[in-house]
């Protein structure tokens, strides 16, 4: 016991503490070695970072004498011993970093302050030594570039140019090393450039293009002369793609590519089916591919055309993926990559390709009639097969169905194709001369049939000449025959064809699918729509100057509006749904065609009009008419007025109908007359010679009048359904006649026709008027005063 005690004594003098009872010598050595530990951990932390700072310096000179080219220097020996420093110096600081952490991690984070130096001074360690691995790396990537470049590697000479690119981009731009690391990128880009323009001439010596010249693209005999060369000596397309993708630079030599194969290649042979392919291949397995001219093809077969397209896709998936026996053993990853590249490939030119298939032979292919629809399914079928061919070859994903959608949907082109066809042969038709005129009467109205067979022989019958007779019904039961009749006149012929169309169409409609039916409906709409915006526009010169066209053409759209009246009700029972459900109908078309004809031949009737007053304007008022120059220029202008009256009553005739015929003319005549009367009736002097002249010169109108209605009394001799009367198409005649009779009438003559305000004066005249013409004739006396006042005006 006593010794124990000295001991511990002994401990704690050397200690400077109280002794303890559980203290132990054990514990004492323990905390004296890790104190010794700690202590050679410093040191070897400070000697390693040293070192590191020494290998680092080295390892930045040598390659800053390499890459910045100031001098030749022979860097194997030094290369291999710097290579062997930094693996020394790592393996060292991994070693002290094991010791710090199983030693003195613990104690540090219970006291970081006292060994924070040497966590930071540990930390500046392993950074220089991440530094000095990034830099051994880039060195490496650098140095393995001629080699693999040389060997016409160029996918792992491309690798090796991006490697370098992401090493590079985390060191930093400026600092002491800022030389050092410029220097590094300036030989990353000369590599890359160099590995880039190695690149596009392989691409130029392998891809060669002949095209003709611009202006001989439109004609087979041009494209002869396009010629595509591919040529795979000497290297792997392969290699050689995927290298351009890891640069960045494929993208735009496929867009390039695939539009001139798109615009060189494809669209010939879809525009001109006498062009076929034409391919050679040599023992050094080069490809040439030209056209041939073949005989007798003029129309596109969509299996024809497929056929042509896989033959030269084949070949150009055969050339970018390789064939040649080192392909072979490429890697699986450089054979992936290889298919998905083609696909990009396909990323370019499908888009157009597939447009121009679509629009230059699928579209055209479409069938003309429900028979050629069909044996469409052949169609179908081979498009189907081609599609399902170009996704096996690697060209288009799966699922691409763009031609396949085109094709099953031909019942909807199938219309689409008959409505365009339709809207076209209409607007031909609304182009044609007006002038060409056919006779339409109620024998040959259809607007009255109402079964589809009567219908279809009425057609048939009008093509061959034939007139048919209206329906034949019980007199007890049904309305005048006059009820619903179209007026006998004549119309374009342009227009009863147009009319006819729309029969056939309707009649189509009838027998075609729901689809296609309420197409070829609606575009019998469109078809009377498009004639409202067509006709007045494309005639507008002649309408407006040709008194006969203006009435042909109010002709026109009065037989078409006519016709619309019961042209739905006529087919509606026939047409699907909802077409039958009181929705075909034309009746809402109606008021706008037979607005567009009753406008355009008004404003002729405006026109006429105009001339003729200013022939009746032109004499400056009927006073001194017994002057011998002045009744040769009134006697001139009523032969005028005649004259412009029956040319347009010859120029009428037989084109109006007998109503609205009279009507025009009447109207026309009428204005005439009351401008006539109303100059003479504004005469305030009038002499006995005066009075007899104008009497002579106005009777002209009156005894020649009836001349512009002689074919009007012609028709109405031969038709017992026309009947007009002169006075009632011109209201102002009588009117006219009664003025001309008080020129040379007596006194006691005007009063028996005034007749105290019953009498043919006083229908026709009023007060004033009569008075005013007494004042003028007759000369100031007791006998005129007394007929004045008996003139009275009349109590309504």
């Amino acid at each position: 016991m006593a010794d124990v005690e000295e001991k511990e004594n002994f401990i704690a003098s050397a200690t400077h503490k109280k002794p303890k009872q559980s203290a132990s010598l054990v514990t004492d050595v323990l905390l004296k070695s890790a104190r010794l530990e700690k202590e050679d951990i410093n040191s070897c932390v400070k000697k390693t970072l040293q070192k590191a700072e020494e290998v680092k310096a080295e390892v930045l000179q040598a390659i800053y004498k390499e890459y910045t080219f100031d001098e030749f220097l022979d860097f194997c020996n030094s290369t291999f011993e710097m290579n062997w420093n930094v693996n020394n110096l790592l393996t060292e600081i991994q070693n002290v970093f094991g010791r710090l952490k199983s030693t003195v991690e613990g104690p540090l984070d219970a006291a970081a302050h006292e060994h924070g130096d040497l966590v930071k001074q540990l930390r500046e360690t392993e950074a220089i030594a991440e530094l000095l691995k990034r830099l051994h790396k880039i060195h490496e990537a650098l140095d393995a570039f001629p080699g693999e470049l040389n060997k016409a590697a160029y996918y792992n000479a491309a690798k090796l140019v991006q490697s370098v690119k992401e090493l590079l981009s985390d060191l930093p731009k400026a600092g002491q090393e800022g030389r050092i690391f410029i220097a590094l990128r300036e030989e990353w880009g000369r590599q890359k450039a160099q590995l880039t323009a190695t690149l596009e001439r392989v691409w130029t010596k392998s891809i060669a293009w002949t095209t003709p010249t611009t202006a001989s693209l439109d004609n087979s005999q041009g494209h002869l002369k396009t010629q595509l060369k591919l040529d795979p000596t000497g290297c792997s397309m392969s290699n050689v793609l995927q290298a351009m993708e890891a640069l960045g630079i494929l993208e735009k030599r496929f867009r390039v590519f695939g539009k001139k194969l798109v615009q060189f290649i494809f669209r010939p042979i879809t525009l001109f089916p006498s062009l076929k392919p034409q391919v050679d291949k040599t023992k050094q397995e080069i490809t040439t591919v030209s056209f041939a001219k073949e005989s007798g093809k003029k129309i596109i077969d969509p299996a024809l055309l497929y056929s042509k397209f896989s033959e030269i896709l084949v070949i150009l998936r055969n050339f970018f993926e390789g064939s040649r026996k080192e392909d072979d053993e490429m890697s699986e990853e450089l054979n992936v990559s290889s298919s998905s590249l083609f696909a990009k490939l396909g990323e370019y030119i499908w888009p157009d390709l597939s447009e121009t298939i679509i629009k230059e032979c699928l579209k055209k292919s479409v069938p003309n009639t429900s028979a050629q629809l069909e044996k469409y399914q052949d169609v179908i079928k081979t498009t189907e097969e081609f599609e399902t061919k170009l996704v096996s070859i690697g060209l288009v994903p799966e699922g691409t169905n763009n031609l396949t959608s085109y094709v099953k949907d031909v019942g909807i082109h199938f219309g689409n194709k008959k409505c365009q066809d339709l809207l076209v042969r209409a607007r031909d038709l609304m182009k044609d001369d007006i002038h060409n005129t056919v006779l339409v009467d109620r024998k040959k109205d259809k607007a009255v049939l109402q079964s589809l067979g009567d219908i279809k022989k009425a057609l048939s019958d009008n093509k061959k000449g034939v007139k048919h007779e209206p329906l034949q019904r019980d007199p007890a039961n049904t309305l005048s025959k006059f009820t619903f009749c179209l007026p006998s006149c004549r119309i374009s012929e342009s227009t009863e064809k147009l009319m006819n169309l729309a029969y056939e169409t309707l009649i189509e409609a009838t027998q075609s699918t729901p689809q296609c039916a309420i197409q070829l409906f609606y575009s019998v709409r469109n078809m009377f729509e498009l004639y409202c915006n067509v006709v007045p526009t494309y005639h507008q010169q002649h309408l407006s100057k040709l008194p006969q066209l203006s009435a042909l053409h109010h002709n026109n759209c009065m037989y078409i509006a006519h016709h619309l009246l019961t042209l739905g009700h006529q087919f509606r029972s026939k047409l699907p749904e909802p077409l039958n459900q009181s929705v075909a109908t034309f009746v809402d078309l109606v008021p706008t065609i037979r607005h567009m004809g009753e406008k355009c031949f008004l404003e002729q009737l405006r026109k006429q009009r105009s001339n003729l007053l200013e022939v009746v304007q032109g004499n400056k008022g009927f006073a001194n008419v017994h002057e011998d120059e002045k009744g040769l220029q009134v006697e001139k202008s009523m032969k005028q007025i005649l004259h412009l009256l029956t040319n347009l009553g010859k120029v009428w005739n037989g084109i109006l109908p007998v109503d609205i015929y009279c009507q025009a003319l009447g109207a026309l005549f009428d204005d005439v007359l009351q401008n006539i009367a109303s100059e003479v009736t504004q005469l305030e002097d009038i002499s006995a010679e005066e009075a007899h002249q104008l009497h002579s010169l106005l009777s002209i109108l009156v005894e020649r009048g009836s001349e512009i209605f002689q074919n009007v009394q012609e028709a109405n001799s031969e038709s017992a359904e026309n009947s007009w009367d002169l006075c009632t198409v011109v209201p102002h005649w009588i009117r006219y006649k009664e003025l001309i009779a008080i020129l040379e009438a007596s006194l006691q003559d005007i009063v028996d026709r005034w007749a105290d305000g019953k009498g043919p004066l006083a229908h026709e005249c009023s007060a004033q008027e009569v008075r005013g013409l007494i004042r003028a004739l007759f000369q100031n006396t007791d006998r005129r005063a007394a007929v004045l006042a008996k003139i009275k005006p009349v109590q309504t």
